[in-house]
């Protein structure tokens, strides 16, 4: 699992960039050979903190990085998906962020009703909901596969 400083890093790149660059360049990275260079970062990060060399495993990851030699990856770049625990984490990640992005527009909403002198609240009519998330919200119509998302091809 990526960390949470990691994972904020990733979702400023949704906003700067676009979730489509994004997925498509880590899953170009992967298809370069960089998920078993994960894969065996983790291990040795396991193994060392296993056998109490914790002050050695900065250098031991330089080092593992240092000797990687991706692969050129049989598709081109745009075409890329992403497969396994990294689609999984991607979706699970990409739901958090429409999660949040729905609160904030029935926040947005609920100040400009408030604002307009509506007095709405937390039980503005269903409908209301409806559109607010109707045109928004790719990934959770879609399971399990969601069509408009380059990771899912």
């Amino acid at each position: 699992m990526l960390g949470w400083k990691r994972k904020c890093s990733i979702y400023q790149d949704f906003v700067q960039e676009g979730a489509e660059w994004l997925s498509v360049t880590f899953a170009y990275e992967l298809m370069c050979g960089k998920d078993d260079l994960y894969d065996r970062q983790e291990k040795l990060i396991a193994d060392y903190k296993a056998a109490g060399r914790k002050s050695e495993i900065e250098s031991a990851i330089k080092e593992l990085r240092r000797n990687f030699r991706a692969v050129t990856p049989k598709l081109p770049k745009d075409l890329c998906y992403l497969e396994g625990k990294y689609r999984e984490q991607y979706l699970h990640d990409m739901r958090i962020c429409q999660k949040f992005a729905y609160m904030n527009r029935v926040m947005i909403a609920q100040i400009i009703c408030n604002h307009m002198g509506w007095g709405v609240d937390a039980d503005m009519p269903d409908f209301c909901w409806y559109f607010i998330s109707e045109f928004h919200d790719p990934v959770s119509k879609c399971d399990p596969l969601p069509e408009r998302l380059p990771c899912c091809g």
